[in-house]
């Protein structure tokens, strides 16, 4: 199991996965929540589209990518089971929990605006992380079929994929289209973050209250070398590159959840 604790221990492939809760005082909601329970509705958004090649001072080692600039115009991550958690005490056993969505399903992130993934009741309370798992569909579940059916580009004939991420470099206004893939499973257990990448300790819920659970994905962050907003890119293009993505803790430190 994967356990991230700060944004920029991460040396690559970075998604950005981020909480947004906002409480329900001046504004008004239609949901009908039982009481000791809070809403929690699941989004996902592309934060940017477009990676930069980073500017070259005199004397500097040349960039070992050819191209300029990259846009994503595509991210899709198949997962399974997000659920948020508390710990009662230092031991790690729950106080409580709640599902958020349950099963095998895809997040979205491209460059049409915001996608709705679903709507959730969940216990009321602080919340200090949480847990879903990157999920490679299997070749006989038939749960995982039904999503392969909607989203078939995660079977690639002998092989199935785990995340797909479409798009293209740019090199003198030469468009080259690039798709890149990992096959890889991870367990996740991610704490939440402010808006700078601090660690936050907890967020709370109330009853009868709608929050936002909202992923996004940041893919200037994921094809820096450094795992950060600058420096050395990754060429999608190269598939030597799939060791990158694919490397243990890579996919999960791309990984935030800001409460906002």
């Amino acid at each position: 199991m994967l356990v991230r604790k700060n944004y920029f221990q991460s040396t690559f492939s970075q998604a950005a996965l981020v909480l947004v809760t906002t409480m329900s005082a001046g504004c008004t909601s239609t949901t009908t929540v039982g009481d000791g329970q809070s809403t929690v509705t699941m989004q996902t958004s592309l934060a940017t589209s477009e990676v930069n090649a980073p500017m070259m001072a005199k004397g500097n080692a040349p960039q070992v990518v050819t191209f300029s600039s990259l846009v994503v115009t595509s991210v899709r991550v198949f997962v399974k089971d997000i659920k948020m958690h508390s710990d009662v005490d230092s031991l790690g056993k729950d106080d409580h929990s709640g599902s958020v969505k349950t099963g095998p399903f895809v997040l979205e992130f491209d460059s049409t605006g915001t996608h709705v993934v679903t709507t959730a009741t969940i216990p009321q309370g602080t919340y200090d992380r949480i847990k879903f798992e990157i999920h490679k569909p299997g070749k006989s579940d038939a749960a995982d079929l039904a999503v392969l059916t909607q989203f078939p580009e995660f079977n690639g004939g002998n092989e199935n994929y785990t995340v797909v991420i479409t798009g293209y470099t740019l090199s003198n206004s030469v468009r080259t289209d690039f798709v890149s893939r990992s096959h890889k499973t991870y367990n996740l257990t991610l704490n939440f973050e402010d808006n700078g990448f601090n660690d936050k300790n907890s967020i709370t819920l109330g009853a009868n209250a709608a929050s936002i659970l909202a992923f996004e994905f940041d893919p200037r962050i994921l094809f820096h070398m450094s795992g950060g907003m600058s420096g050395m890119l990754i060429d999608p293009r190269d598939t030597r590159h799939m060791d990158d993505i694919d490397s243990d803790g890579n996919l999960g430190l791309a990984i935030r959840i800001v409460l906002k």
